[in-house]
């Protein structure tokens, strides 16, 4: 019989592991056979007890949650500025690379279009004194900006965002339309249903199934849990504490995993049963720099990531699901 979640939390890190039955020989569908299997404590003195020996138990380290450039350790940058690593024309290693300034004519082209869409519409003389800076960065070259014309390098922004737009169906999103029953000050209805009627438009989503694939097939999946667990802390001997600070260690997770493990799988099938958590928000989101458009974001979390690393903008962990645009 699998291990139930009273069970798991009933048991010692030294208890004896309940005896399974052999498997045998059925036109019964099998259920995947649970053995209970407990890490090594921490320095802390933590450690996991499964209901199962995991696949794989994701990096927890300090370094894998935090990229703040004011600590101790190494971090991945989040941009590349060394010329030759971008493949500058007349720097040693370099050769031409047009995704390095791309939609532009070239990568000087590219840094006046920056200074121009930085900051407010009527430029001040700090701003003035921003674009020597501009100008004086190691990539911008002088010569390059002969025939520049503004009108013309929008225009290619404009192409290049036309051709890379994020909402295409081949990258999984849809385009529907909803209807809402709409409340009317001092009218009364008989039911909802007999409210009236508006039809939303423009409503861009991803479907949750599409978002778990795409997820679990990324390199994202390696700080995934794909397991629950109870965790421990080894206070002394004879005291054990449960600590409970993450979705994937607490006793609904167990309850789903216990729950998913009883569904009939076929026969010598390997295939892990895993509990995915979604953690679904909404807000208002400002889309401009200036003036007041907006529109109402869903987006997604799973909760099988520690809420360390969640909170790593760097981890683009963010997942979303859906825009509705606003009426009024």
């Amino acid at each position: 019989m699998p291990l139930s979640v009273a069970q798991l939390h009933s048991l010692r890190p030294d208890s004896p592991v309940p005896s399974l039955p052999e498997s045998t020989q059925s036109d019964t569908p099998a259920t995947l056979c649970l053995e209970l299997f407990t890490t090594d404590p921490d320095t802390f003195g933590l450690y996991h007890v499964y209901a199962n020996q995991p696949t794989h138990i994701p990096d927890e380290s300090l370094g894998s949650v935090w990229d703040a450039p004011g600590l101790d350790g190494s971090f991945p940058p989040t941009c590349i500025t060394d010329p030759a690593s971008m493949g500058v024309p007349g720097v040693e290693g370099g050769c031409t690379h047009v995704a390095t300034f791309a939609p532009f004519t070239n990568l000087t082209c590219s840094i006046l279009m920056a200074w121009q869409y930085l900051g407010t519409n009527q430029k001040s003389t700090a701003e003035l004194n921003q674009l020597a800076q501009f100008l004086a960065h190691p990539l911008c070259n002088p010569r390059e900006l002969t025939g520049f014309h503004h009108s013309h390098e929008a225009k290619l922004l404009d192409q290049f965002l036309g051709m890379n737009n994020p909402f295409k169906e081949e990258y999984g999103w849809c385009q529907s339309a909803v209807m809402v029953h709409l409340p009317n000050e001092k009218s009364k209805w008989p039911s909802e249903l007999a409210a009236p009627e508006m039809i939303i438009d423009g409503v861009w989503h991803w479907d949750l199934i599409d978002i778990i694939t795409s997820a679990f097939q990324s390199e994202q999946f390696k700080t995934f849990h794909t397991m629950p667990f109870r965790q421990c802390w080894q206070v002394s001997d004879d005291c054990v504490i449960d600590i409970l600070s993450e979705a994937y260690s607490s006793p609904e997770m167990l309850h789903a995993h216990e729950d998913i493990n009883k569904l009939p799988c076929e026969l010598d099938g390997d295939l892990e049963h895993v509990v995915v958590c979604l953690m679904l928000w909404s807000d208002s989101t400002h889309l401009t720099n200036f003036g007041d458009v907006s529109m109402w974001l869903f987006y997604m979390y799973f909760g099988n990531q520690s809420k360390y690393l969640r909170g790593k903008p760097t981890a683009m962990a963010c997942h979303h699901v859906a825009y509705i645009p606003k009426v009024w």
